[in-house]
């Protein structure tokens, strides 16, 4: 399996609560519906201000402390796009650059997301 990682950030003009309602009531359906090479979608969101947030060493003596503060988190949502395989990633950006659908999903986009905020990492997926 490949995936592609995506670390997306909502418009700073929007809600947590209107972020997420518009993610998962309009735009993961439209992806699903324009790009059908997709296995998988996954969407996660960070829980903010939980108590095992933290930027650092997992062997750091202090890091379940009571009152440790939050680590920075400078994206609203991990979205995993799993492939079975390269050339399915690879139909994806044809469509996405061939055909009508990259021009639907960047026009919702603008609705919800602070789209120059967004990173991608492709990934191998392994599994124990």
């Amino acid at each position: 399996m490949i995936k592609a990682i995506v670390f997306l950030k909502k418009r700073k003009d929007i809600s947590r609560k209107d972020f997420i309602a518009h993610y998962e009531n309009i735009h993961q359906k439209l992806i699903r519906k324009l790009l059908p090479t997709i296995v998988d979608y996954k969407r996660n969101y960070p829980v903010e201000g939980h108590p095992l947030n933290f930027n650092g060493q997992f062997d750091d003596p202090d890091l379940f402390q009571a009152g440790r503060k939050d680590s920075r988190i400078d994206f609203d949502v991990i979205t995993e796009i799993t492939f079975h395989d390269e050339a399915g990633l690879q139909q994806l950006i044809s469509q996405l650059r061939e055909t009508d659908a990259g021009v639907q999903i960047a026009s919702d986009e603008e609705n919800f997301l602070e789209r120059g905020g967004n990173r991608l990492i492709v990934v191998e997926e392994y599994r124990s």
